[in-house]
């Protein structure tokens, strides 16, 4: 899939459930979700059956950031993390940029036209923290989670002709992520 999909309600709906909810530190507990548990479940359901995902920082708590930014749905989540990360512009730029190019072939497809992937297939060689597969996967430039990580000697064969055969088998164990 390429993101995360919500029932999404009008954000003043949201605004006034949230303050309903919030306390005196203005974020919603999982108190104030028990306490509140049929009007929550009959305005919006997801804040109980989703809030694992809301709850981005896992600390039992959400805020109207962590709120706001699940309702709005990828686009928006991608903004919140990239606001979290210092510098890395080129890198934003690039991620941002397969993500309005999934967007528009997902449009593309709805619309009814024969769309096959990206149009010019990504391949990618990813440094750096585990994170990265998890929002690439949740902006759909991956379709699972987990990347695979792999060396030289994964790669590159004892003897000449194996080399070939060996990266190949690599690469399709390594087709999902």
């Amino acid at each position: 899939g390429t993101g995360q999909k919500t029932a999404q309600i009008p954000e003043d709906k949201l605004q006034s459930l949230f303050n309903q909810l919030k306390d005196a530190d203005g974020i919603i507990s999982v108190k104030a979700l028990v306490d509140h548990k049929d009007m929550v479940l009959k305005s919006f359901p997801a804040l109980i059956n989703d809030f694992e995902k809301i709850d981005v920082d896992r600390d039992s708590k959400v805020t109207w950031e962590e709120l706001k930014v699940y309702n709005g749905g990828t686009a928006e989540w991608l903004e919140h993390e990239f606001e979290a990360v210092v510098g890395l512009d080129r890198l934003k730029n690039q991620i941002s940029a397969f993500y309005r190019s999934i967007m528009l072939d997902q449009t593309r497809r709805n619309l009814g036209h024969a769309v096959q992937g990206m149009a010019k297939a990504p391949h990618m060689i990813f440094q750096g923290s585990p994170g990265m597969a998890r929002l690439l996967h949740r902006i759909g430039v991956i379709a699972t989670p987990e990347l695979k990580e792999v060396q030289r000697p994964d790669l590159v064969a004892e003897h000449v002709g194996q080399t070939g055969p060996k990266t190949q088998a690599v690469l399709e164990s390594a087709k999902s992520g």
